[in-house]
């Protein structure tokens, strides 16, 4: 007897990972660059709202690697820029999903360890 089992997507479980540890002055930025492909619907975002007080501001940009736009279909990596504002410590997690997909698992998630440091030290 012969079985036949059609392909099935699956979308890659959430495996956590240590938060990566951040440190930086009053003042500087780190970017990293976040694999993905906008235009698939999926996007990179906060996984929940930073506090009022936190001690950095985020930014999540695309990067265009062509210079004209994003490219239908191309992988376009997200620039997630991360700004010390005021000393303190902060965990920055950022999510890729399709924000509409409620209750669904993320497809990647990173986690991001900070501590903001006064300017000088």
């Amino acid at each position: 007897m012969m079985f036949c089992m059609a392909a099935v997507p699956l979308l890659a479980a959430e495996v956590p990972e240590p938060p990566i540890p951040v440190n930086l002055q009053v003042g500087q930025k780190v970017s990293v660059l976040l694999d993905g492909n906008p235009t698939t619907g999926f996007s990179w975002m906060l996984a929940e709202e930073l506090p009022a007080d936190s001690p950095v501001q985020v930014e999540l940009s695309l990067v265009s690697r062509t210079g004209d736009g994003i490219s239908c279909g191309a992988p376009t990596p997200t620039c997630l820029t991360i700004c010390g504002v005021k000393p303190g410590k902060v965990t920055v997690q950022v999510v890729y999903r399709r924000p509409w997909e409620k209750g669904r698992p993320n497809v990647k998630k990173k986690s991001f360890s900070v501590k903001v440091s006064p300017a000088g030290k």
